[in-house]
């Protein structure tokens, strides 16, 4: 049965428990910048004889996991329609087990070196983040992009603020026009996302630069770079190093 993460010695077991894969990574890097906040995150793990098989983390209404194959599927499901998750990601392997409808998927890609380039991203400090939301959400209307806006900020900065996140742009006349993010990390990878241009400055290599830049600098922190991205622009990622490593599948609960 899966139970609740209340205290250090829980936190202890679950970042144990996802110290590698793509999606151990999310659940660690947001269990390090919250612990047992729920206003943020919420985080459940099933153990066995003292050993995890399988974590769960909320966060609004998207949930994440990462599961070894003996986990309690039946109660972890049950889990997910109880909390109220709405979508639910992680290594397709485990989705297959999972009686929902299939959402998104794709690929989950890593990189051991990337292609040599005198990017001009540069890498941001908390308070060139705001410069950020357009980019990434260009679609927004005036009075909803308030509120999603403080949601938005109040979470990077803060893991920014706390060495959790790293974020780079590229800027022309003093506006970010690209970018990309070192999101999450664990002992294997640094998890890249938040990969935007803005539209009118659209298929100029920029999105390239940024992930270059953001790849190139969990290498020198001695982690692998890598990402989840839908099929249809992986080949953008191979042509500057990546290749497939696996799979990941988006589920409507």
């Amino acid at each position: 049965m899966f139970k609740l993460v209340l205290s250090d010695k829980d936190i202890q077991k679950v970042r144990t428990f996802c110290a590698h894969g793509f999606f151990g990574a999310r659940i660690n890097t947001a269990i390090a910048a919250y612990g047992t906040d729920e206003r943020f995150v919420r985080t459940w793990y099933e153990e066995s004889d003292g050993k995890v098989l399988g974590v769960m983390q909320l966060t609004e209404d998207n949930a994440v996991v990462q599961c070894a194959q003996n986990v309690d599927m039946e109660s972890l499901c049950s889990l997910l329609r109880f909390v109220g998750a709405h979508h639910v990601t992680g290594e397709a392997q485990t989705m297959r087990m999972m009686p929902f409808t299939v959402a998104n998927g794709g690929v989950l890609m890593q990189a051991s070196s990337v292609a040599n380039c005198n990017t001009k991203a540069v890498l941001l400090d908390a308070e060139q983040l705001r410069s950020l939301f357009s980019v990434l959400f260009p679609d927004r209307d005036v009075q909803n992009a308030r509120r999603a806006f403080a949601s938005w900020y109040a979470d990077l900065s803060h893991r920014v603020r706390h060495g959790l996140c790293d974020c780079f742009a590229v800027f022309e006349d003093d506006e970010a026009v690209s970018c990309a993010s070192v999101l999450y990390s664990n002992a294997q990878y640094g998890c890249i996302g938040a990969v935007a241009t803005r539209i009118d400055r659209r298929h100029n290599g920029l999105a390239c630069e940024c992930t270059l830049a953001a790849a190139q600098s969990v290498l020198q922190s001695g982690l692998i770079p890598c990402l989840a991205c839908e099929n249809g622009i992986a080949k953008m990622y191979e042509q500057i190093g990546f290749s497939v490593c696996g799979e990941w599948t988006e589920l409507t609960v």
